[in-house]
Formats: C-alpha cells, structure tokens, sequence
C-alpha cells in the first residue's frame, strides 16, 4: 500500500535543513501530485485485479518483493473484498494494506488484522493531508515567511502549489470536506465491522478528525499567503452556509473555524492598514526561531473585480437561510469593515456600496454576532492554538472599533437606553423585555474574554494603550497610528459617565485587554490618574467602597451576643435577619476585584503600588470584608484577588502571618472544624458547585509554597491547621460530595495533591541540613504526619489509591469529556507524592521500625505485598499504573509519571518477585500490560542536552516522549545488569522472556512468507529503532539520540552477559539479521565530527558485544558461526581510510584520549561569602556522591541544589530578624543583603564545580572504557584461529601500531597506557605459542627485533608502574621468542643482535635502567616482579657489562631488605598456612633470580658476599617446620612445592657464588647453617614429587662443594661436607626400587594421562630422577676417589643404579630414549673423570696400548670404572639412532680429557671398544645426520651425509685427532708417543670401516 511515508520524509527534510532540494525529493513530489489534489479518493478499481485474488486461493498470486508465488487463504481474500468495498479502494491495494496490517499484528496485540488495516488506511490519509497542509506552509505569500529556509525550496513549493491550485485545489479541499464527515465514516465503519475496541475506535476517530484539521489547515494557509478568487471564497461560503458543525459543547468545528479565518483573509482587499502590516512582520507560529525577510508587498496598481464583490456582497445579503444564521453574521461584519477600510479604492473602481455597510453592520449585529463569537468561537481550543487566527480576528476587532464608529457609537447609546430601561424595570418592579439590546455588552465581553488569555504571548492587547499616557514615554520612540489612537479614545470614553449597569462590563474589559505587563500597568495608570474627575473607576473611589463596605458589614461582636444560640457562628453568618450587600452592587464589586486581580497579577510594581498605598488599606478591606456576612462569590473573588498579590513573597509572608493571627484555617472553638468549612457545607454543598472552596485552595497555595520554600521554620501551628484543613475537609470528602461539574472536582484534588506534595517535598529537602540532635525534642511537623499516614496505609493511603482506580477506569474509556485534563493531572501529583515518600522514605521506615501497632511500607511496595479482603483491587491498581504508561497519546504527563515511578518501583530487587507475580498468566495480556513500555522505546524524537534543560519546557511532548524512552531503558539495563543466573525479572520479562527464561510463544504467521513473529517487546523494539537509525549514517542523526544508543546498547550488551539461556537467544536474533555486522559497517568508527564522549560509549558497547559475539561464537564448530566470524573478522579488518588502516586500528586513531584539561578552579578561593564553612561543603559534596556505574561517582546535583537552598533559606530567615534600633536594623539589613547575594553566588559556584567535575568524571570513564573495550577484543582475536586471519603479520603490524600511537600520544593517560601496555603483553605471548608449530620462523626474526627496540624505547617514567611492568613482560618474553626461533648455528649472531638492540635501546632511552632499577624495588609486586625478571634476562644478553654496571651497594642493600622482609613472610606463611600467596611468591622468585644472575659474575658476587644478603635468607634455613606437614596436593601451588622451590633458589645462590667469588668463607658459614636443613631432608625418603626436587636441591649443592677444590680438611664446611656425602649414598636404597619411577609418574598424572602436559611433565620428572641418580653416583665416585672404606660395599649398587630402572624407564617414555641418555653419559663422563684423578701411576699405559701395570689399589679403582662403563653399556638397551647419539654425547663429553691427563686415553680406548662393536651393524640408509658443529671440526660438519656408515669414520678420528693434537706439546715432545697411539687405534678403525678415514 501507498502509505505516503516517502512523501511525507521528503517534506519534512526539506523543511527542517537549508540544502537544496534534489531531484529524487522533487520527483516525490510530484508523483504524488494526484494524490495531493484528492486526499480522501482513491484510484480506480482493476477488474484483473478482482479476478486475480479471488483466485488466490488456487492458483496464488504474485506479490512484489516475495520471489514466488503465494496461495491466500480464503479468509484473506473475503477480508480483501470487504476492505475494497469499505473504501472503494482496488483489491490489490486493499490486499496490501491487509499484509501490512498483518505485520503490524506484534505492535498491537488487541486489535486484528482487518482492524489494523482500517487503522492503517486513515493513517495513510492523515499523512497524505500533512503533506499538503506542509506544502502550504512552505510557500511564499503575505503573511507569514515560509517554514523553508531555502530560496529554491520556497520557488520550487510555490510553484508546485500554484500548479495545485490551477487544477481545482481549493475546491476539492471544500469537496472533500464535505464529503468526509464524522457521521458518514462512522456509518460505513460500522455496517462492515471496522471498529474494533475503545482504543482503536478512538484512534480511527483521531485519524478521521486530523485529515479533515489538515485539508482546513492547509487551505487556510493558502489563504494566509495568497489571496483568494472568486470561486474559492464562494466555495468557502458555500460550505460555511451549509455544512458547518458545532460540536456537543456549543463550539464551532476545527475545520469550520478553519475555513472562517479563509474567509477572512480571502475578503482582505488590499493590505494597506497599519495593523495588517505589522503583521507581516510576526513569524508562523510552528518556527518562530527563522528570520523574517520581507515579503512581496502588492503594486499600487492592483485593480478590483468588481463581479467579485459583487458575488460575495450577494451572497451575504440574501435571504438564504444558512446552518448557523450568526456565523453569517460574522461574515456579515467582517465583509462590512472591509467595504468601508477600502471605500475609496471601490468608489475610484466604480463601486459604490457605501449604503450596504450600514446594512450589513445592522444585520449582523441584529443576529447578535458578538455574543456568538463569544459563546462559539473564541472558546475553541485551536483558536488559542492557530497565530494567525487569533492576529485575523484582532484586526476584525480594531477595524470594527476604527472603521466602523457610527455603529460603536450607536450601539453605546443602545447600551444605555437598556440601561435605563433596567432601572426603571427595577424601580417599579416590572419584568424585563425579553428583546432588549445587549450588543454593547457582548462587544465588550467579547474583547475582555479575546485578550484576557494570550497563550502564544502576542500580546495584541497592548495596540489599545499606546496611545495612552502611561506609555508616553514609548510614544517618542513609536509614534502610535491613527488605530491605536482610536482605540485608546475607546477606552477612554467607555469609561465615561458609565451607568450601573455598564459599569461591570466596562471593568471586565479593562481586565481583558490589561492581560500583559505593560497593558497592565497602563491601566493601572489610568485608573490611578483618574482621581480628578471622581469617578467610580477612580482607585481612591474605588477602594474607599471597599473600606465602606468593611465597616458597614463587620461581624463586630456577633458572637458575643449569641452565645445561647446552639448553632455556631460562623465567620460573617448569624440566622437573625441583618442586612447584606445587595446582588448588583456585588456584580460591580466583582468585576473590580477581576480588574485588581489582573493587574496585580501582570504587574509586580502595580502589585506593590496596591499593597504599599496608605490609604487605599488593601489587606484590611479584603480580610475584613472575608469574615463580613457577605455572598460566598464576593469573598471566592476576594480569595483569588489576594492570590495574586501572594506572587510577591514578601507580601506572601505577611499573609501567612496574618491567616496565623485570624486562625483563618483553624477550628473553632469548641468545635473540630474551622468556620470556612461550615461556610462550604452549608451553601456549597447543597449547590453542588465549589468556586469559594477553589478560590480558598488558590489563595492557599501560592501563600503555603512561597513560606515552606523560603523559611524552615515556618509556624508548625499554622501549617498543621492548613493540612487538616486540606485533608479532612477538602480532599478526604471528596468521595461523598456531589459534583455537577467533575472537572471542577479533579480541579480541586489537583490543587491540594500539588500542596501536599509540595509540603512534603520541601520536608524531605530540609532534613539534609536540619537533622540533628537538637531536634529530637521538637515537635511532630505536619508533613512528617503525612508521611507517616501514607508509610502506614492509611485513610489518606486508601483514599490516593482510590483515586488512581476511579481515575484509570474513567480514563480507560477512551471518550473525551469535561474534566479528563485535570484528572490527569491529580493523577500526576498522587504518583509524584508517592514516587517521592518512596524515595525518601527510608528514615522514616527505620524511625518506625519500634511502633508496636502498625508496620510501615512505602506506598508502591504497599501496594505489591499487602494482603488483605480488597488484594485484587491493590492487584490491579499497580497494573492500572503501568497501563497509563500506554496513555502516552493523551496524556503525556500522566503516561511519563506513571513510568517514572514504576520504574523507581520495580528497578529494587526486593520487588521484583512480588511485581511478577502480579501478571497475568496469558502471554497475550503481558504484552498488552508492557506495550506503554514497548512503545516509549520506538518513540523517535530526539534527546535533549541535559546542559540545556532549563531552555525545555517539561510539558513538552517530545521532551516527554524522549525521556520516557530514556527510562524504560534505565529500567532495562538496572534489571538485567543484576541479573542473577536462572532468575526472571522485570528486565526480561520487558524483553519477551518467560519465566523459564525462554521466548514467549509464538504468536502469529505471517500469511505470504509464513514467517513466525510474537507479541512486541522491548527487545524487538530496540532492534527495530537501531535498525531505522541504520538507514541513515549522517552523523546528525546519530547526535539526535547521543543519550539513546548507548543505553540501546548497553541493554543489549547485558543481555549477552548474562550466564543462561537468555544469551543464547539474545545472540541467536542478533545473528538473524546479520545486526552487529551491519552496526561495524555502518558506525565503526564513528565519523569524527560527532561529539567525543557520545562517540566513545556508542563504540565501546559495540565493541564489547562483538567481543562476547566472538566470544561464544568460537566455541561453536557449525557452519554458520565459522561464517558468521569470518564476516564480522573481514569487516574489522578493512581499510576504510587513506593510511590504509583497518577499523580495527583506526577506531584509536580518530579517537582523542588526551587527559582533561585541568581548568578546574579551587573552590575556597571563588567563595565570597564571609567565614564559609568549607568543611560542611566538602561533606556535603561528598554526602552528595553516588555511583552512576562501576568505577564512575558522580554527585546528585538536585540533591546539592536542595541542601544549598535550605541554606540560603536560613539566610533569608535570620536577615528578617528585626533589631531594636533602626540604624542597627538598616546596617544589618545592608551586611544581610550583600551576605545572601554573596551566598547566592557561591552557590551557583559550588553547582557549576560539581558539574565541571561530573563532566570530567564522566569523560575519563568513557575514555577508560573504550580503550579497555578495544583491549578486550584484541585479545580475543589473539585468541581465534589462524584461519580467520593472518594472525602473525596482524600482531606485528599492531605493535608497530601501539608504538606510533603511545609515542606520538604524550597525553594518553596513565591508565589507557597500562592498558596498551597489556594489549603489548598479550601480543608478544600469543606469538610465542604461535610460533613453535611454525615453521618459516626466521622471516620474522628482524621484525621481532624492531619490536624489542620500539619495546624498550617506550620505557617511561610518565608511564603507571603498571603499565611499566607489562611492557617489561612484553621485552622478555620478546628476547625468549626471538632465541627461540634462532637455530643453534646463529646462536651467536642473535647474541650479537640483542646486544646491538640492547644497546641502542640504552642509548634512545637514557633513563631505561635508571627506571627499571626504581622498579625492581617497587612496593607493587607484579611490578617488582617484572622489573627484576627483565634486569635479570637484560643482564645475560649485555656481556659488556652496561646492565649490571648500574649495580652499586645502595641498591644491593635495599634488595637485600626488601628481601629480607619478603623472606620472613614467605616463611611465616608456610609455618602458618602451609603455603604461600602468589603475590608472595611471585616477587620472592623475581628477586632471586635477579640475585642468581648478578651472583654469575664475579663483580656481582663479589657485592652480593659484601652484603647481608644471607643473613636475609637465614629463615628459610632456619625453617624448622617438617616440610612434610606442609600443603601437598596435586596442584602446581602446594605449600611443600612452595618449600621445595623456595630451598632450590637458595642452593642456586649458593652454588653460583661459590663459583664465581674468591673468598668463600662467608658462603661456607651460611652452608654450614643451611646443613642441618639439608641433612633432615636427605634423612627422608623418596616418597613424593616434592621430595625428590627437595632431593635434587640438596644433591646439587653437595656435588658443587665437592668439585670446589678449595674446600680443605681444615675449612669450616668439610665436616658437613662428610655428612653430607654418606647420606646422600643412603639414598641409593631408594633409587633402586623398581617401581619408584613409575610411582613418581602417577602421582604426576593422576587421572589426566592424556592431557596435553602429559610429555612435558614425564620429561621434568624423568631428568629429574636420573639427575638425582648421576649426583649420587658423582659423590660416590669421589668418595670412591679418596679412599672412603664404607663406600666398597655399596660399589655393587653404584654399578646397577644406573641401568636398575631401565625397563621402567623404557616403559615410561619409550618414545624418548634419549632422555635418559644424557644423564648416562654425564655419569661416565664424572667417572671418568674421578677414575683419572685416581690414577697416580702414569707409567700403566705402555707403549703397546697393553693393560696396565698391577698395582692392587690403584687397580681396584680402575677396574671399578672400567666395569661400570662397560656393564651400563652392555645393560641398556639401545636403538640404533639412541647409539649414534649416545656417542655423539659420549665423545663430546669425554674428548677433552685427553688433553688434560694422559691416562683419559686408556679409559677412551676401552670405551670406544665398547661402543663401536655394535654400530657396524648399522643400516646405510637409516638416518641422515648433521654432525656436531665444534671448533675443532672440519667444514665438512656441516654438511648432510647420506648415511651413518659414511659418516662415523670421518667424524671419530677427526674427534680423536683434534684431541691428540691438543694435548700438551710437552707431553708429545718428551713421550714421543703420538704415532704409537695413533697407529693402534686408526688400525683398529679402518679394520672396521672403509679405507676413507684417511681422507682426513
């Protein structure tokens, strides 16, 4: 269907921008040109058509957009027909409109699909009229300057309009109108079932009202601008003479009024008068922020036609009876002036017409035209709506009084004849002529009711004072015209020598045209100067009646005298017979009072001028004549003239004195009630009518505000009696009163609500500042009283929720009717007052937790959980609540409020169970409950600037509109951020969840695409608005709704938070419609032109939901989440600029993240007011503070305001404190005066620094979180896999990219760097892992270099610590992954490159080490840590010494009492927790490994004995806890591992400053303290993991000391040494055991063998095993060495400790033989190596290479040696590649003892012997080898051999060879044996290989 939505965008682009039109809008336009000349007809119906769909149900039909055709249901096509027929409509469009109503089924769930297609037929209408009616207002004319800004759209509109026109536009809007009635809708509707419910029918009919609002509007706009011919005025005349309507409450109709000001423009000859002319210069009333430019003014020339005067001239003066015969009466009148304002143009034409003026000013006055205008026109409500309207009956009104004044005159003299006729009637006691002239009267009530209400702020009345001489002044500025000097001699003789009976209408006039400022104080003027002549409009006459009538009819001592009497006297009332003010003289009365009112009101120096005149006595007349017998309407009138005296608050405070010193609301004595109560029940009650009770509760209200808002210590007495008053007497009788008018009750209980609210408002406000202990004795306030009634639930309680009942079934009508505006908003107040005890109740509720009788809640919990015989109807009053919400259409502050406080209500948890299970079970009557709620999220008006809200109108509607979208998602995120796993709330149910937390049923299918939708839900709706955003990119838009889509968001994003089903679905529609794919592409990033924080949070919520995306999405293998990555990866990484950067990168790029400029002022310096406390405003401030988000505090500035308007209350108050000297007074009252201005000052000061300081709160959040947004999805990427991306070039290219953008950013702040730095962390880690399943690592070698420079460059000091320890973990795991990719032959090249990097990064970087030796004593541990791990790592690459030349004493000595600290806590934790922390743990591993690293250079460890640094580690040998007690799980972080790792630290410290120190006596000392924890733990067995790396430790420092050659039998450390040794051999027992290694390796594995850690643990294990096993045997091979007796029988099993395990050992790790083979070969290497030292005799070895001379010991150890070699080779059972390894080891280990002790050959040769017998047998083809690359080796090493045969005999003698020829020179020279032992063993090789192992 042609919904004109195009049309209708097109219209409003073109009036809300200054572009120039396009040709795609234009041709919009156009095309709907037909559619334009006839709104309400259709096109005509296809015959094809019909045919086609009764087919449908067979054959099926094709529809555009739907690839295939669809077969219709038979209903559908009934349904078709029926639509067709209801709106002669062809069927396919009818078709259309079904479908398209169908989808719309979701939105509207109580209507059905044929309603919604009625709905949607009208609204298409309705937009259609728009249209015209906006094409109208953007053309050139007359009047008004068109709503357009640009030149070429104004043309192009007129032009277009002009077309329009030319083909009959006018007339067919006057055709149309005629046609398209209420009645004749109605009638069709109905007879086809087309009206559904109350709302639906209500829509329809608002639908119908607005297209014909619309045609009217935009022909009268036409005639605004462009005069009209003859054939549209007779038009125009035509239907106002037949077809005019009034409606049911005797106002003409919206389109009649309409086409009345049509008429009255179309008639406007030529514009020549003064008047018309300013008009020209007034703006259209929809923009009036446009400047005018000067419209084009008509030639001189222009002539008239006199065949058009004449029709209309004919048409007016017939006899044709018309609808309404005084409608054409006022054409009548307005034809009249406008014959006679342009006599002389018509006579100079040939027309002469000037005796039918008088005639047709006769006839329309005889049809009483003013007293119709009156009483139906000027009460329309467009008529206070329409600008030009209202200005065109002004200028009837001054023309009237100008050009007409014979007919004025003659209508005065007809006034006072009936005045006198009056008299005479009266005298004589005649009854009055029913035909007595009244024009007079009803001309002046016409213009006192005309200006007396100026809505749109014209002020037109004031034309009538400036001539007056109260502004003589403005007069020499603007002369005034001949007009305004008429119409000010109007009202001047009006008031001359008035009668009685004129007299009051004269009066009601004044008030009318004295309704602005200026009118008013002129004719307070007037009447002031007008004493001289002594009139009754005299104010001294005036009110000197007024003093008269006080003194005549005092009560004086009435009550004294009747005493007797059992009826109470009231105020003014006595049953005897007195006399009273008789009823013409209270008319009069009356009228003055109305005249005094209105000035008082508009002008404040009028105002004071009353109060302040000494003999005019204004407040002792008035309240005296209040408690004078006098009419109830007199005192009504007396009330609300002293209400507006009350706007002044000092004359207010003297009022409330004064009702205090009456006891004007106080009860009677005797009696509970006050006087004006029994005034009210005894005359007003009966009546049924309360104007005396309104005008009470209007003087009451402004009085009770201005005293409780200015002054805290407002009389408890007075206010007390005010409030029961107003409860007792006023609000709670309203159930049992009878009304006649029910808006003047909901008038009633709207103006107590809004005191009591008030009341209690200012109650709450002033606890902040008067809560103290002093206060406990004072008495109860009244306020506190109403509080406590509405906590408790009582009468007042029952009776608000009552009202909202009464009210919401009334409402829910859906009918218009008197009074519906003011209930409304006595609504509003009742939830506003209990939105605010809800609120601020919480002290009271804790005040009243000791009442033994009553148990208090606040009213909206009261009304969710109390239970009682009335619980449904408390049930439904909360639904009622939430069903105002979709009331949004007509009562917009109804609809805002009632979310307001249901949202405040439901957003507590303790609420939400009890709110839930207030719902209906039926799925169907939730989504009708929540589609206020839906709703408000598809409003599409944009945000307002909070910075601008005091420039926002709160009753308006797109105000309202856009803050209640505001507000369902608060509640939306509020609910679902908390949500708890497996839990329903109000957030989900909003969203279209169950209980169950799953979707909602499915409701309807869809009848051509069969596709399933639900009932609307503000999750649906939220998609729906972001998706119609998307259709525009403009950043405009976007800034339209800058507060909106990051709240969309962020609902969005909690969703797909939270751990249940809920996220699942959530993804599942976002995945549907491809949504986060289409928000990156169209907003990521955001164009730079839009604002910064709107910007940052709109990307960070995007960002985080493509991260939890990603997120779940990876862990799914199916095909459609691989896709659906892909894409989401794609869009990320594409370049959308010129620097060629992908989304992903740019979004920091076109981000600013500088640091808030610090602006901020000192708040004690900007203070003014003398000795200001500034410790009570920082607790206020503080007290002020609340948390907006995590990480985010802001302060409550209406809170701040509040407490800073109390206090300036109580400077108020203490400045009107009167002193006894009047000097004293004036001095005090000046100081008072300069302090409250002072203060007021400051206060905005203090306000204006609490914004500032939200501003920057707010920005450096954004900031923070964009940025950890964007870290979080680079580190999922790091994540994902391979194939989605190159993952390796994309984190190159990315930290090249940090490092630009932290260099070139110097005003990153420190925590966006600490962030960065940990992007940097991840980066270089991610690759690491990546890299050792990649093959082609050395490509990146020289990038990963560029990286550790730009890495070490970055180190700065401006930097977090944190943000520093990440970088330092980013450089050396960056130096780990580039030695890691090195092969062993560049080993020294990457050395050599690092130190180069290293030393460029010093020399960039000045203060690097400077930084990092800071760091590495920091107070936070990771950065303690890292610091020390990278100085650790910097130092073994730097071999010049740079890193550790840094080193000094100071620094030693404050490491060493840092960790002489972290030693003893370390300690103390084990003792007491059997474990350590990590934090702990962590800095205690990083300080030792930096010790360990300077303690392997001899400087380092040579400062480190100078120290105290053992000492520091004394507790850790001094730990005298069992280890194995200590905690010992399976877990990598056990107590005893903690031990174990703690103890291995200490050895290494040990064993590396024993190597590289040449006094060792200090680190001896601290073995020989460290021996006795060592020898504990060699006395326990092997029985765990943690014993056998405890073991290990020992082990090692037991090996060290006895290869140090200093340790002398006389040393301190060589007793220990002793022990040490025979209980390491004691372990031997347990190494032997068979199943020890197994035993080690399942407690390792436990259940997980198959883990991925399953190698690498069985590797550390194994190592570990036989590592203990070679320590044992090294130390039993050196006690073997020197002669240990005890150690020969155990040699046995020093032989089979090697091999014993061997089946174990091959069982365990088959697959890695060689593990074990090093540990092998390093055993005989230390066998070797002991078995040489042993050897004294030399001379064994003889020439001939024989056996060795006999020598008893020293053989003995030979053969002990020898057989051990010999018997664990022939017992381990080797493959051959483990052979040709074990050689490899086993000739590289042993070869250098060649060239050290002569006798190594003889142990060489029988090794040899045993090694090479078996590889002879080793396969040719096998294996290919690249030999070992060695010094000493040839070329050729490096090369691949074929075979292993081929390589061995060119490999061992080279090995040999080098050996030999290294061997001292002097042995060679003097043994001379080098031949005789070559010889042998090269015989020996080529007996055994090929004749090539010579080549060498």
């Amino acid at each position: 269907m042609h919904d004109f939505t195009a049309l209708f965008e097109a219209l409003r682009s073109m009036f809300s921008s200054n572009e120039q039109i396009d040709t795609m809008k234009a041709h919009i336009i156009i095309q709907n040109k037909d559619n334009l000349l006839n709104v309400i007809s259709n096109k005509p119906r296809d015959s094809t058509h019909h045919d086609t769909i009764a087919r449908a149900d067979r054959d099926g039909i094709q529809i555009e957009g739907i690839p295939e055709r669809r077969k219709l249901p038979r209903t559908v096509i009934e349904e078709c027909f029926a639509l067709s027929d209801l709106f002669d409509i062809d069927e396919h469009q009818s078709l259309l409109i079904l479908l398209e109503g169908e989808s719309l089924l979701p939105n509207y769930p109580d209507c059905t699909r044929g309603l919604l297609a009625v709905q949607l037929y009208y609204e298409s209408k309705e937009r259609l009229s728009a249209c015209l009616a906006y094409l109208m207002a953007g053309i050139r004319g007359r009047t008004f300057q068109p709503l357009i800004k640009s030149e070429d759209l104004i043309d192009f509109c007129s032009h277009f309009v002009d077309e329009l026109v030319s083909q009959r536009l006018i007339e067919n809007i006057v055709d149309q109108l005629i046609r398209f009635q209420f009645s004749t809708e109605e009638q069709k509707l109905y007879s086809k079932a087309g009206l559904g419910n109350v709302r639906h029918r209500r829509r329809v009919y608002d639908y119908i009202r607005n297209v014909r609002c619309f045609q009217s509007k935009a022909l009268f706009l036409y005639s605004c601008q462009v005069r009209l011919n003859q054939s549209h005025i007779m038009a125009i005349i035509n239907y106002l003479a037949k077809y005019t309507t009034v409606q049911e409450d005797g106002v003409i109709d919206d389109s009649a009024l309409y086409l009345l000001g049509a008429f009255l423009y179309g008639i406007t000859l030529k514009t020549t008068s003064a008047t018309t002319q300013s008009i020209h210069k007034q703006q259209f009333s929809l923009q009036e922020d446009q400047p005018l430019s000067p419209s084009t003014p008509l030639t001189a020339g222009t002539t008239i036609d006199p065949a058009f005067i004449t029709a209309i001239h004919d048409t007016l003066t017939s006899d044709e009876r018309w609808v309404i015969p005084e409608l054409k009466a006022v054409c009548q009148l307005a034809w009249a002036i406008t014959l006679r304002a342009r006599l002389q143009a018509l006579t100079e034409a040939g027309i002469n017409n000037a005796e039918d003026i008088e005639t047709l000013a006769d006839m329309a006055v005889e049809s009483h035209v003013f007293a119709f205008m009156i009483h139906t026109v000027i009460k329309s409500p467009l008529f206070q709506q329409e600008e030009f309207i209202i200005r065109r009956f002004h200028v009837l009104f001054v023309d009237f009084i100008y050009y007409l004044p014979f007919k004025l005159k003659e209508l005065r003299v007809q006034a006072e004849d009936t005045a006198r006729t009056i008299e005479d009637c009266e005298r004589f006691g005649k009854v009055l002529p029913d035909n007595l002239p009244r024009d007079y009267e009803y001309l002046l009530e016409l213009l006192s009711k005309f200006y007396a209400n100026d809505p749109m702020k014209l002020q037109l009345c004031e034309e009538f004072w400036c001539a007056s001489d109260a502004l003589a002044q403005q007069r020499m500025i603007n002369p005034p015209t001949q007009q305004q000097v008429a119409l000010s001699n109007f009202v001047e003789s009006a008031g001359g020598t008035l009668s009685a009976y004129l007299y009051c209408h004269y009066m009601h006039m004044l008030a009318g045209i004295s309704s602005t400022q200026l009118s008013a104080h002129a004719c307070f003027s007037l009447l002031r100067f007008a004493k001289d002549t002594g009139g009754p409009t005299c104010w001294n006459r005036i009110f000197q009646a007024f003093q008269l009538y006080r003194n005549t009819y005092r009560p004086e001592i009435i009550l004294s005298q009747q005493q007797q009497q059992q009826q109470p006297q009231l105020l003014g009332y006595t049953r005897s017979p007195s006399k009273t003010i008789a009823p013409k003289e209270v008319t009069a009365l009356l009228a003055v009072l109305n005249l005094i009112e209105v000035i008082t009101t508009q002008d404040e120096i009028s105002r004071i001028s009353f109060f302040e005149h000494s003999q005019w006595q204004i407040t002792s007349s008035f309240f005296g004549l209040i408690s004078c017998k006098v009419s109830l309407d007199l005192k009504s009138s007396l009330f609300n003239t002293l209400a507006a005296f009350t706007k002044t608050p000092e004359i207010a405070v003297q009022f409330w004195k004064l009702i205090g010193d009456i006891d004007l609301f106080a009860p009677l004595e005797h009696h509970d009630v006050p006087a004006i109560v029994f005034e009210i029940e005894e005359h007003e009650v009966p009546s049924q009518k309360y104007p005396f009770l309104r005008s009470c509760l209007n003087f009451l209200k402004p009085i009770l505000i201005t005293q409780i808002k200015l002054y805290s210590n407002t009389d408890t007495r007075t206010l007390g009696h005010c409030v029961v008053f107003l409860v007792n007497h006023v609000l709670l009788k309203l159930p049992v009163r009878i009304f006649k008018s029910l808006q003047e009750k909901w008038q009633i209980a709207e103006t107590v609500l809004f005191i009591l609210y008030e009341i209690v408002s200012v109650h709450f406000s002033n606890r902040l500042i008067e809560y103290d202990s002093t206060n406990e004795l004072q008495n109860v306030s009244p306020a506190s009283l109403l509080v406590t009634d509405l906590l408790r639930g009582g009468a007042l309680y029952t009776l608000l929720i009552t009202l909202i009942n009464d009210g919401y079934t009334k409402l829910a009508e859906y009918t218009s009717f008197t009074g519906e505006q003011e209930l409304s908003k006595t609504l509003v107040h009742i939830m506003k007052l209990f939105e605010l005890i809800t609120l601020n109740s919480l002290d009271a509720l804790q005040s009243d937790k000791t009442s033994s009788f009553s148990f208090s809640q606040t009213p909206i919990e009261r009304m969710l959980t109390e239970t009682n015989t009335k619980q449904h109807e408390k049930q439904e009053l909360f639904l009622n609540i939430m069903r105002f919400i979709d009331m949004i259409d007509y009562f917009p502050l109804l609809a805002s409020q009632s979310l307001s406080i249901f949202s405040k209500a439901v957003s507590e948890d303790n609420l939400q169970k009890p709110f839930l299970r207030l719902l209906p079970k039926d799925h169907k009557d939730k989504a009708l409950l929540r589609n206020g709620l839906v709703r408000c999220i598809e409003f599409t008006e944009p945000d307002f600037d909070t910075t601008l809200m005091h420039d926002v109108d709160n009753d308006d509607l797109s105000f309202l509109k856009s803050q209640m979208r505001q507000t369902v998602l608060w509640l939306l995120t509020k609910s679902i951020r908390f949500l708890t796993a497996n839990q329903s709330n109000i957030g989900l149910y909003l969203c279209g969840f169950t209980r169950q937390l799953q979707l909602e049923p499915i409701d309807y299918y869809l009848t051509l695409t069969g596709k399933s939708c639900r009932v609307n839900n503000c999750l649906n709706s939220i998609l729906s608005f972001l998706d119609d955003l998307s259709l525009t990119s403009s950043s405009t838009q976007l800034l339209n709704y800058k507060q909106t889509i990051p709240m969309c968001y962020e609902v969005l994003y909690n969703l797909c938070c939270t751990n249940n089903n809920v996220c699942k679905i959530t993804f599942d529609l976002l995945h549907e419609q491809y949504f986060l794919q289409k928000q990156i592409q169209l907003y990521l990033p955001i164009m730079s032109t839009t604002e910064a924080l709107f910007k940052l949070s709109f990307e960070t919520y995007l960002l985080r939901l493509i991260t939890l995306d990603l997120f779940h999405l990876q862990n799914d293998d199916s095909l459609v989440s691989k896709n659906i990555i892909q894409t989401t990866i794609n869009l990320l990484f594409d370049t959308i600029d010129i620097k060629k950067k992908s989304r992903l990168t740019n979004l920091l790029t076109m981000n600013d993240f500088s640091i808030c400029s610090d602006k901020r002022f000192d708040l004690s310096t900007k203070l003014k007011t003398p000795n200001i406390d500034m410790t009570k405003i920082e607790h206020v401030l503080k007290a002020c503070t609340y948390v907006e988000k995590n990480n985010l505090k802001l302060y409550r500035i209406d809170s701040l305001r509040k407490f800073l308007t109390n206090e300036l209350k109580y400077i108020q108050r203490i400045s009107m404190t009167s002193l006894s000297s009047d000097i004293e007074q004036q001095q005090q009252s000046h100081n008072d005066e300069t302090i409250e201005d002072s203060y007021y000052n400051d206060c905005k000061t203090i306000i204006s620094y609490a914004n500032q300081l939200n501003s920057e709160q707010i920005e450096t959040y954004w900031k923070y979180e964009f940025v950890d947004a964007w870290r979080t999805l680079i580190e999922l990427l790091f994540q994902l896999s391979n194939k989605y991306y190159d993952k390796l070039t994309f984190i190159v290219e990315l930290c090249h990219y940090l490092y630009e953008r932290i260099q070139s950013k110097t005003d990153f702040s420190q925590q966006h760097v600490s962030l960065l730095a940990t992007v940097y962390l991840m980066a270089i880690t991610t690759l690491k892992n990546e890299l050792t399943n990649n093959s082609n690592l050395l490509e990146y070698k020289s990038k990963f270099l560029i990286i550790l420079k730009e890495l070490l460059i970055l180190i700065n000091s401006r930097f977090t610590s944190i943000a520093r320890s990440c970088l330092y973990s980013s450089i050396a795991r960056c130096i780990e992954l580039i030695q890691f990719i090195s092969s062993d032959q560049q080993e020294w090249s990457t050395h050599q490159d690092l130190r180069r990097v290293l030393i460029q990064g010093l020399t960039n970087n000045s203060d690097l080490l400077t930084i990092l030796y800071d760091d590495a004593l920091s107070v936070v541990s990771a950065v303690r840590s890292a610091a020390c791990s990278l100085l650790t790592l910097l130092s073994s690459i730097d071999s010049s010494g740079v890193v550790l030349s840094r080193l000094s004493q100071t620094f030693i000595r404050s490491l060493e009492s840092e960790l002489r600290q972290l030693t003893s806590q370390y300690v103390h934790s084990l003792q007491t927790q059997g474990t350590v922390d990590l934090k702990t743990w962590h800095s205690f591993s990083s300080y030792m490994a930096l010790l360990l690293r300077i303690a392997s250079i001899n400087e380092g460890a040579e400062i480190l004995i100078s120290t105290d640094l053992f000492d520091a580690l004394r507790p850790i040998a001094d730990f005298n806890s069992d280890a194995r007690g200590l905690q010992n799980d399976t877990g990598e972080r056990s107590g005893r591992w903690m031990f174990g790792r703690a103890l291995s630290f200490v050895v290494d410290l040990t064993v590396s400053s024993i190597t590289n120190i040449r006094t060792k006596d200090r680190v001896y000392q601290f073995i020989v303290h460290l021996s006795n924890l060592l020898m504990k733990l060699l006395m326990n067995p092997i029985d765990s993991l943690c014993s056998l790396h405890e073991i290990d430790t020992v082990l090692k420092i037991a090996h060290v000391l006895d290869k140090t050659e200093s340790a002398s039998p006389q040393s301190t450390i060589d007793w220990q040494l002793q022990r040490l040794r025979r209980l390491s051999l004691q372990l031997i027992v347990y190494l032997s055991r068979d199943d020890l290694l197994n035993r080690l390796l399942s407690q390792a594995l436990g259940k997980d063998k198959d883990d991925i850690n399953t190698f690498r643990i069985r590797q550390i294990i194994t190592a570990t095993y036989w590592r203990v096993c070679f320590y044992v045997f090294a130390i039993g091979a050196k006690m073997v060495q020197e002669s240990y007796e005890s150690v020969t029988p155990k040699t046995e099993q020093l032989f089979n400790l090697t091999f014993a395990n061997r089946s174990t050992e091959n069982s365990s790790v088959s697959n890695q033989p060689s593990l074990n083979l090093g540990m092998i070969v390093s055993i005989l290497q230390e066998a070797t190596r002991h078995l040489i030292k042993s050897l004294d005799n030399y001379d064994l070895i003889n020439e001939n290479f024989k056996e060795p001379k006999e020598d008893n010991n020293e053989q003995s150890k030979t053969d002990v040696f020898s057989n051990l070699i010999q018997t664990t080779i022939s017992n381990i059972d080797l493959t051959i590649d483990s052979k040709r390894k074990y050689l490899e080891l086993f000739v590289n280990e042993t070869s250098y003892l060649i060239s050290t002790l002569e006798a190594g050959l003889y142990i060489l040769w029988k090794t040899l012997s045993s090694v090479l017998q078996p590889i002879d047998d080793i396969s040719s083809s096998r294996t290919k080898i690249n030999f070992f690359q060695s010094s000493h080796t040839h070329q050729s090493h490096n090369e691949d051999y074929r075979t292993l045969k081929m390589a061995l005999p060119q490999y061992i003698p080279v090995v040999f060879l080098n050996a030999l020829i290294t061997t001292e020179e002097r042995y060679i020279r003097t043994m001379n044996t080098t031949s005789t032992l070559i010889s042998p063993l090269t015989v020996r090789l080529q007996s055994m290989f090929s004749d090539n192992a010579y080549e060498l």
